[in-house]
């Protein structure tokens, strides 16, 4: 996404939050250096999200 095209909070529902990266990339993101131990980026942020809840 570019900086113009990301939403505004008032343009969001009440139950959505916002999670840009730093760094790029897109929800499904592999991270990890064995094939077998992959790492996904939005999943990681679900568990996050979770463990704060």
């Amino acid at each position: 996404m570019y900086p113009k095209t990301v939403p505004n909070e008032e343009e969001l529902a009440d139950k959505v939050q916002l999670v840009l990266s730093t760094s790029g990339g897109h929800v499904g993101f592999i991270t990890g250096i064995f094939p077998w131990k992959a790492k996904y980026w939005g999943d990681i942020q679900v568990i996050k999200w979770l463990k704060s809840h």
